[in-house]
């Protein structure tokens, strides 16, 4: 319908978005790519599930792969290959420290995970989809309150790039005290019951667009519920299942579920209510 009325209109965007991100990674990294390093990714992913790890133990050490020097590790959580200093993608055989592992070794990730697809095509099906499945019930709010990962990934920066007393703010700020989870979890408590609520909701509201048959909103539903999907693959099949992910978007389900309540004109715009 959109499509019908507006011609090539709502696309615009998405085009000039994505060109926006190639012409940004070409500039920034000399690569004509949507994710220059997302093979390095991918593989964090393929390891931990089985695949790829299965794929190195095949072909190392014949492969000549850096990684076939610490094939023994593997699998390992994804996040710890990605993140941790001791992971064999941030640190050499020798054990000096990888600057950017994930971006010195993302030619060799495309490598592995070639030769993995190729090796085990149902095996990493059916990974991504439990993964993906996974993904879709984890939209819990506020996992990245914690300090987890800051002393890894962001004190080091913030001590390189501020002067002491920036740094003294940031050390007394709650969350590298890691007291921020705790001093939210009142605003996070609602969260899971208007996801609930909205899900219930969302469900009738494609009910009744079935029965009434409203093309507008069955086509809105089924947008939301397909971006739903969507987004469950791209980050939980190809990253790692991590609340974050899905919860960046889930709110659409409840926002969905609203509009499709508001009375609606004969041309099918939407009538304001006063």
């Amino acid at each position: 319908a959109l499509m019908r009325r507006g011609g090539w209109r709502p696309v615009k965007p998405l085009a000039l978005a994505l060109l926006l991100v190639l012409l940004g990674n070409m500039v920034g990294h000399r690569v004509l790519a949507v994710s220059p390093y997302g093979a390095t990714f991918l593989l964090a992913r393929l390891q931990a599930d089985g695949p790829a790890t299965r794929t190195l133990q095949a072909a190392c050490p014949d492969a000549g792969w850096d990684l076939c020097q610490a094939v023994q590790r593997l699998p390992m959580d994804s996040d710890i290959f990605l993140w941790s200093p001791s992971s064999p993608l941030n640190q050499d055989a020798s054990g000096r420290q990888r600057y950017f592992g994930a971006v010195a070794l993302a030619p060799e990730a495309r490598a592995i995970v070639a030769a993995t697809l190729v090796r085990e095509p149902w095996g990493v099906a059916r990974a991504m989809l439990l993964n993906t499945w996974r993904q879709l019930g984890l939209t819990r709010v506020g996992d990245t309150l914690v300090n987890d990962n800051l002393g890894i990934a962001v004190t080091p920066r913030v001590a390189e790039g501020f002067p002491a007393a920036e740094q003294l703010r940031y050390a007394e700020a709650l969350q590298p005290q890691g007291k921020l989870e705790a001093a939210a979890r009142g605003w996070l408590r609602p969260h899971g019951w208007v996801l609930m609520l909205g899900a219930l909701a969302a469900l009738l509201a494609l009910r009744r667009a079935l029965a009434w048959r409203d093309g507008e909103k069955l086509a809105l539903m089924l947008c939301v519920l397909l971006g739903l999907a969507a987004n469950a693959f791209a980050t939980g099949a190809l990253s790692g299942p991590h609340d974050r992910y899905q919860a960046r978007i889930a709110w659409l389900l409840p926002l969905a579920a609203l509009l499709c309540r508001l009375p609606t004109r004969p041309d099918g715009t939407v009538r304001h209510v006063n």
